[in-house]
């Protein structure tokens, strides 16, 4: 009989950042958490570099790794799914 190496397998859960957004006509207001803290921003409406930015420092306040995913939910309104489609 052969023995397997099996890989190893954890039991704790991978990080993750959630971020809900409220979308105006002239700016974004951005709320993250990590289950425990929560923080809030706000950012240029339709400024894809600054949301990004905004979520870089986001990963990093909660000491985050750069990799962790992100979850995000907004109310489509008028502004349908675009964001969801170009993130």
């Amino acid at each position: 009989m052969n023995p397997t190496t099996h890989e190893t397998e954890g039991s704790a859960p991978a990080p993750v950042l959630t971020m809900a957004l409220e979308l105006s006509n002239r700016s974004w207001r951005l709320a993250f958490g990590d289950g425990a803290k929560r923080r809030q921003v706000s950012v240029p409406a339709a400024d894809l570099a600054a949301l990004a930015g905004a979520v870089a420092k986001a990963k990093e306040r909660f000491k985050l790794p750069a990799s962790a995913r992100v979850v995000s939910c907004y109310e489509a309104g008028r502004d349908g799914f675009w964001l969801h489609r170009t993130w």
